[in-house]
Formats: structure tokens, C-alpha cells, sequence
């Protein structure tokens, strides 16, 4: 038995459209939201970078950054090698010595402590080409996710920060005046 005269039921369809995504309520009264635009995933964006430096980049749209990724990782990767092999050429004329022959850099190197001085040295300089390596390559994950994330920024003209001289008056020590910095925000 119906106790209201009247048997509708109320249905509420409303839909919000922002930059970044559609929010709407449904009939069932849940809150839907769902994607207009391109808004990039900084996980997926990390992701990509970790497997493939500067595909992150790419993904982001920031192709002009891709050189300066290989760049960057393949300079320390350089490193790392011309040092290696400098570091086995002074190991090799260290293991000569000690089996009591001469070297190529007898006449230069007399001494044992001079070349032992030249392997810590290349040995030194490739394990911290090494580790600016590792850090250039975590660094390409952190730009990619860190791009990913303000993708979405909001960058419009409605929002302006001004930085202007100012002169402002003292009155408490007399007729004198204070110059400085002002800070303005406006937001429209």
C-alpha cells in the first residue's frame, strides 16, 4: 500500500566539468569521476624512466630532455670505463714489478708506493663515476615523477605573484621612510 500520493522518485543527475576530470552524481546517488584530459601518472611516468632512462620524459611530452638523460648517463658511464681500464694498466705494471720485470713506466714511476698512488686513484675515480652514475639515473625516475605530478599545475594568468619596491612611512621615529621589497599575490 502506497501512503504518498504521489509515486515519483526523485532522480539527481548532476555533472561538474573541471579541467582535470568529470566529477558527477549519479542517479544512484554515488559520486562518479572520471577523466577528460591527459593527466599523466607519475608512478607509470617512474616506471618508465626506471626501465628505459629518458622514456619517462618521453611519456611526460618533455622530449627535449631525452638528450640530456643519455647524455648525462652516458658521460658517467664513460667515466666509469676510461677509469677502469687507466686503473688495470697501473695494476698490470704493479703485478710486473712484483714479479721483478720492467714496466712501461719504470723510467717514470721508480717506485712501488707511485704506482700503488696511481691504481688508488683510478680506482677511486671509477667508483665515484659509478655512484654519479646511479645517482644521474635516480634522478631521471625523480624528474620523470616530479613532471608527471605538475602536468596538472595550474599555470593560468589568474594567478599572478608580483615582486615590486615599495616606500613605506615611519611614523614612529618621525617623517622618515623605509624601502624594501613588497610581496603581491593576486588571484582571480
Amino acid at each position: 500500500m502506497n501512503l504518498f500520493a504521489q509515486n515519483d522518485s526523485l532522480k539527481i543527475s548532476r555533472s561538474y566539468i573541471t579541467k582535470d576530470a568529470q566529477v558527477g552524481l549519479g542517479d544512484s546517488g554515488a559520486v562518479s569521476v572520471g577523466s577528460n584530459s591527459s593527466a599523466k601518472v607519475p608512478s607509470t611516468a617512474a616506471l618508465y624512466s626506471a626501465v628505459l632512462p629518458g622514456l619517462g620524459q618521453a611519456y611526460n611530452g618533455k622530449y627535449w630532455k631525452m638528450p640530456l638523460v643519455y647524455g648525462a648517463i652516458g658521460v658517467g658511464v664513460y667515466a666509469a670505463i676510461w677509469n677502469q681500464q687507466n686503473y688495470e694498466v697501473f695494476l698490470e705494471a704493479y703485478q710486473i714489478r712484483l714479479s721483478g720485470g720492467t714496466d712501461d713506466y719504470y723510467n717514470i714511476l721508480k717506485e712501488e708506493k707511485q704506482l700503488i698512488s696511481w691504481m688508488d686513484y683510478y680506482r677511486n675515480q671509477r667508483d665515484m663515476s659509478i655512484l654519479i652514475t646511479i645517482g644521474l639515473y635516480a634522478f631521471n625516475i625523480l624528474d620523470a615523477y616530479v613532471d608527471a605530478h605538475l602536468s596538472n599545475f595550474n599555470i593560468s594568468n589568474d594567478l599572478s605573484m608580483r615582486i615590486e619596491p615599495a616606500v613605506m612611512p615611519s611614523y614612529v621615529v618621525g617623517n622618515y621612510y623605509s624601502y624594501g621589497l613588497s610581496l603581491k599575490l593576486d588571484i582571480k
